[in-house]
């Protein structure tokens, strides 16, 4: 009889929690709306299969063509929405900013880490707010153009690199983008890829990107873990996230210290020559902002993290976009000679290019545009997620929703102009491409990348000037080379990483000086740049 009642009880139980669900769906789906088109889903698991631990580009294609604009996966009571288009990427990160404004909370990097208090992965608060109003006045285009010098300057060392090891352009192509951003974030220079800010800085952002890595640690999925205590065993994750969050923190207070102490100290040699080194920091802890209300007592620690912020969203996705050039480049000839052309007509062969060449160089911005819509270097963009139910289109998105937004394949199949899958800078010229890649490949709405001006100046330097001095040549594998003997065509094809943020896979190259004239003309400007 006892054991009657206890089953009875239990079965109480389960039905009330049931039906307690199925209410609290109903209310927050009154209309039984269907979700969005997606994978079949698989007893029990659902689709914990198909969710997206790395970036699988079969599947972003594949995502688009057989669902359309919207792909909805779940498992573990966990919703995620791939975004597949632009026009619905932008009817709802744009136009419903509020609702998808929101981050996923990573247990791990942002509340144990304390990456929480940068801006891309901050919750969305008034602090948010803040900090990316003060981004938006630091970055500005008119603020970013009293920089140009550094970034003329620092492609004349990633020049003065490429002539003495071509085979290092990897490493050279990161400094000089460090370096931009040393430069105008904080006053410093490195004249290595070792030096200590850039070191660190390298070091800071590879355990970042491993702490938001899809799967890393358990404590994301089961939040409850982060209360055990660190000395337990099997407890290793709050033992790394306490050295993580030693190591950002002295990553972004230090240089910020440093600017501080520079602007105080009467005994700076800066202060004695009565010049202050401009950068961000020092512009933004000079004005007096009466826009900060709520925020200004701690206005400092808000600058701090918000310029910090800077290196990590900056340096990874140029690079990337940099390095995705090169190999481009090295694969199209054609369209290297053209560009190189370009720049020698403005230039004629006497000096080095500029940013005010910029008006003059209509087809190497147009190869600016075709690198960016070619490979988006955030395929997935960085996650959002709802906090209130939403409907689109007829489909009904949960509350808590994990939403991506396909840049790849919004780059591979949006536009006007035919031939996407192919590398052709002439559509951004010709007119028969509309869409300017440039509108989507830093995201939408309120959590827009406000790094723009910054990144589009640093790759124009960085395409002008090698271009101008080097022709980029594909190194084959020796495989490759006996089959080219042999009279065998054996195209090097280049590969992605499946990361965050995908850069092309080591692809061997040459960077072979277009003449004894173009590498004069880097030792001499070095060798002026280096007795300024």
């Amino acid at each position: 009889m006892q054991l009657i009642s206890v089953s009875l009880f239990c079965a109480c139980i389960i039905t009330w929690c049931t039906v307690k669900r199925i209410l609290k769906k109903k209310k927050a789906n009154p209309d039984s709306l269907p979700y969005p088109p997606g994978p079949p889903a698989k007893w029990i698991i659902g689709n914990l299969l198909d969710m997206p631990a790395s970036i699988n580009f079969k599947a972003l294609r594949s995502w688009k063509e057989k669902y359309g604009d919207l792909t909805f996966m779940r498992a573990c009571g966990q919703s995620v929405l791939v975004i597949n288009s632009l026009k619905a990427a932008k009817d709802l990160l744009d136009k419903r900013g509020t609702t998808y404004a929101h981050r996923p909370s990573l247990v791990m990097a942002g509340e144990l880490m304390g990456l929480d208090q940068s801006i891309g992965l901050m919750a969305y608060c008034p602090r948010l707010t803040e900090s990316r109003r003060l981004a938006h006045r630091a970055l500005s285009n008119d603020a970013i153009k009293r920089y140009t010098h550094v970034f003329e300057t620092n492609s004349i060392l990633l020049l003065q690199k490429l002539l003495d090891d071509p085979s290092a352009y990897e490493k050279a192509i990161r400094l000089m983008i460090g370096r931009n951003i040393l430069m105008i974030s904080y006053g410093l220079t490195a004249n290595s890829a070792d030096s200590e800010f850039i070191a660190d800085a390298e070091k800071v952002m590879k355990l970042i990107q491993e702490a938001i890595a899809p799967g890393k640690y358990l404590v994301d999925y089961i939040p409850c873990l982060k209360r055990l205590p660190s000395w337990m065993p099997f407890v290793n994750f709050k033992r790394e996230a306490e050295s993580y969050r030693k190591q950002i923190t002295d990553f972004v207070r230090r240089p910020f210290e440093h600017v501080k102490a520079d602007m105080h100290s009467p005994t700076s040699k800066r202060q004695q020559r009565g010049i202050a080194a401009p950068s961000l920091v020092l512009d933004l802890l000079s004005q007096d902002d009466k826009a900060s209300k709520e925020c200004n007592d701690d206005r400092e620690e808000i600058i701090m993290w918000a310029i910090g912020s800077l290196y990590g969203a900056a340096t990874s996705t140029t690079a990337a976009t940099a390095l995705t050039f090169v190999v481009l480049m090295a694969m199209h000839p054609d369209k290297q000679r053209k560009a190189q052309a370009e720049i020698d007509s403005v230039t004629e062969g006497l000096r080095l290019p500029t940013l005010a060449d910029r008006a003059r160089m209509p087809y190497v911005m147009a190869i600016m545009n075709e690198v960016a819509r070619w490979h988006a270097v955030v395929p997935l963009g960085l996650a959002r997620q709802t906090k209130v139910t939403d409907n689109y289109n007829g489909y009904y998105i949960p509350e808590d929703t994990i939403v991506l937004y396909n840049l790849w394949m919004i780059g591979r199949t949006e536009g006007t102009s035919a031939s996407l899958e192919s590398f052709i800078p002439e559509r951004h010229l010709d007119g028969s491409e509309a869409l300017d890649p440039f509108s989507y490949v830093f995201g939408f709405g309120r959590r827009i990348c406000p790094g723009r001006h910054l990144a589009d100046n640093a790759l124009f330097m960085i395409y002008t000037s090698i271009l101008s001095s080097f022709t980029i040549s594909k190194k084959p594998s020796p495989s490759a080379q006996n089959a080219c003997e042999a009279g065998i065509e054996n195209p090097l094809i280049p590969e992605f990483s499946k990361h965050l943020i995908s850069f092309p896979e080591h692809f061997p190259c040459d960077f072979i000086s277009r003449s004894d004239a173009a590498a004069a003309l880097i030792k001499n400007a070095f060798s002026c740049n280096a007795t300024a």
